[in-house]
């Protein structure tokens, strides 16, 4: 993705033309702070992440590659599914 700025209108697209029911993203560079974003843009979803960022905040300074990973299930099979976290990795 690349930067959720950069990456927004392509999901956009690709949603409305896909459809999909599961997505996984990487390289979304959002701090944790800012990762409620994909859940106000993208309300049919949820959306689970795991990102390097938050240990790197808390560092100083963003340098380097900082990688992060989504996983998103659209809301209707949320309920048929079950999801566990597992040392900070989300297992569907």
């Amino acid at each position: 993705m690349h930067g959720y700025n950069q990456g927004l209108s392509v999901l956009l697209d690709m949603i409305s033309s896909y459809t999909p029911d599961l997505l996984f993203l990487q390289e979304h560079w959002l701090t944790p702070h800012n990762m409620i974003k994909f859940n106000n843009d993208f309300p049919d979803f949820h959306v689970f992440s795991c990102s390097t960022m938050e240990s790197c905040v808390e560092l100083g300074p963003l340098a380097g590659r900082l990688g992060a990973l989504q996983f998103w299930l659209r809301k209707i099979y949320y309920l048929l599914v079950s999801v566990l976290m597992f040392w900070n990795v989300w297992l569907l």
